[in-house]
């Protein structure tokens, strides 16, 4: 299993987990699609735990750290959605505006958490 902060171009959130970060960051997570869904920062063994559940056109601003990261899954589905075009969000010191989008490819299947 790949730790965050690792070049994965597999885009596989079964291959990140957090790791110790002492850089602090800031970001807003907006829903941009037409359906409810939810947010899950991957915990340091790389299992998700859920943070909000947004409705469509809601936002919120959340602390995390460089080195986490974050999936969202349409509601009441554990399909994947796109935050800022990947299935796995890890902030950045420029990035703060995170867009969850529908995912173009539905057909990767359920969670692989669930």
């Amino acid at each position: 299993m790949s730790s965050a902060g690792e070049d994965d171009t597999a885009d596989d959130p079964q291959r990140f987990l957090s790791r110790e970060s002492q850089v602090s960051r800031h970001v807003t997570f907006r829903n941009d699609c037409s359906r409810t869904c939810s947010v899950f920062w991957l915990d340091f063994s790389g299992r998700e735990v859920f943070y909000k559940r947004l409705k469509p056109g809601e936002q919120y601003r959340q602390q995390t750290y460089l080195s986490h990261p974050w999936v969202a899954h349409a509601d009441p589905s554990t399909e994947f959605l796109l935050l800022n075009q990947k299935r796995v969000f890890l902030p950045t010191r420029n990035e703060g505006m995170v867009l969850i989008t529908d995912s173009e490819d539905t057909s990767r299947g359920p969670s692989p958490h669930s």
